[in-house]
């Protein structure tokens, strides 16, 4: 009996128009991340199989395609994209309060420039500190331009062309009594 010998057979090739979603949380990781999605535009489902992503003639990933079912939109995380430059600086001023209260401001200045070859949206989340202990405040001050915000998490959502840099900035003030040790965490 002649010896089983496996192989792959390519059955078919398809280009579709892909989504994609930036994000970036510059405090935790300056490494901008996307997501892909893509619509299934044919009439029967997609088997699994090897998913390569190109925008224009630029390589982005390789990747798995698991089976989708027709007409569903297939996401797939493409990881860190090298398309972008992010830049964070922060500033920290102590104040002294009325009485017997202290204060800390603070100022985070984002640069965030693109080379991905078309327009993109991009989307930047900031969480503010977490304060523990009694006596002890957070008021934001401001964000230019303006952020939504969401309990301690800010969001921009920003669409930027090709080589352009737009910049962020926030501030805010934390107010504790003197007395106390001031400790926050970022989650």
């Amino acid at each position: 009996l002649p010896q089983a010998i496996r192989a792959q057979l390519l059955v078919a090739e398809h280009s579709v128009e892909p989504a994609y979603q930036f994000m970036v949380t510059p405090e935790r990781d300056l490494q901008v991340y996307a997501e892909c999605r893509l619509a299934n535009p044919f009439l029967q489902g997609l088997e699994a199989g090897p998913l390569v992503l190109y925008e224009g003639n630029a390589f982005l990933r390789s990747s798995r395609l698991e089976r989708s079912e027709a007409g569903r939109e297939l996401e797939v995380g493409l990881g860190g994209v090298p398309f972008f430059e992010v830049t964070r600086q922060q500033r920290q001023r102590e104040q002294k309060g009325k009485q017997d209260r202290r204060g800390l401001k603070v100022s985070t200045h984002l640069a965030i420039t693109s080379t991905f070859p078309d327009e993109v949206q991009l989307w930047v989340r900031e969480t503010l500190p977490r304060l523990e202990g009694e006596g002890c405040e957070l008021n934001l001050l401001g964000t230019e331009p303006a952020a939504e915000r969401s309990g301690l998490h800010l969001t921009w959502q920003l669409t930027l062309i090709p080589g352009e840099c737009q910049n962020l900035e926030y501030n805010y003030r934390i107010g504790y009594p003197e007395k106390n040790r001031l400790q926050w965490s970022v989650r």
